[in-house]
């Protein structure tokens, strides 16, 4: 799932790393400590899934992913998501 996106909606973090496909986001998100990860997914947001939504128009995926709190239920999700899909296209 390495769909193309203009650069405008690539998804800057806070460390300085600029995510450009979904395949990039669970390395990225692996990288994170704790407090970086919960300055994007707390219980009133999650800005991956925002961002999977408005960049992709991943709707399914959003809305998986909105509802997951944890750094490693949201690597797992992305994983399985990716590989279910690769694998049926």
């Amino acid at each position: 799932m390495n769909k193309k996106i203009n650069p405008d909606k690539y998804l800057r973090l806070n460390n300085g790393i600029i995510i450009k496909s979904i395949s990039e986001l669970p390395v990225a998100i692996s990288q994170m400590n704790n407090s970086t990860f919960l300055s994007y997914v707390d219980i009133h947001k999650n800005d991956f899934s925002k961002w999977i939504y408005e960049a992709f128009n991943e709707v399914e995926l959003s809305s998986l992913l909105g509802n997951i709190k944890s750094k490693n239920d949201t690597i797992r999700l992305v994983i399985i998501f990716e590989r279910y899909n690769y694998t049926s296209t």
